[in-house]
C-alpha cells in the first residue's frame, strides 16, 4: 500500500497529465478551425456588378462546391438585355 503522501502525489501527476493533455487536444482543435474558410457563403459576393447574372454565378459555385472543384470567375456572367430593363437597368 502506498503512503497518504504517495497517493497526493500520484493524484496530482495524474491530474498533471490529464491537465497537459486536454491542453494540448484544445490547441489542436483551435489550430483546426483558425485554419478552416468562414465564410459561409462565398458565393454571395456581390462585386461582380448590378448586371450580373447572380443566379447563375450561385448555381455555378454551388456545383464546383459539390464536385470538389476550385472555380475563379474571369468575366461574370451578364443578365440579358431584357432582364435588366426589368430591373431599371436601361
Amino acid at each position: 500500500m502506498r503512503s497518504a503522501r504517495g497517493r497526493i502525489q500520484y493524484v496530482e501527476d495524474a491530474m498533471k497529465v490529464r491537465f497537459f493533455v486536454a491542453t494540448v487536444a484544445m490547441g489542436c482543435v483551435v489550430s483546426a478551425c483558425a485554419g478552416m474558410d468562414t465564410r459561409t457563403h462565398p458565393e454571395r459576393d456581390l462585386s461582380a456588378g448590378p448586371d450580373a447574372d447572380y443566379g447563375k454565378i450561385i448555381a455555378v459555385d454551388r456545383w464546383a462546391q459539390r464536385k470538389g472543384a476550385g472555380l475563379v470567375w474571369v468575366n461574370y456572367p451578364k443578365l440579358p438585355a431584357r432582364e435588366l430593363q426589368g430591373k431599371g437597368g436601361g
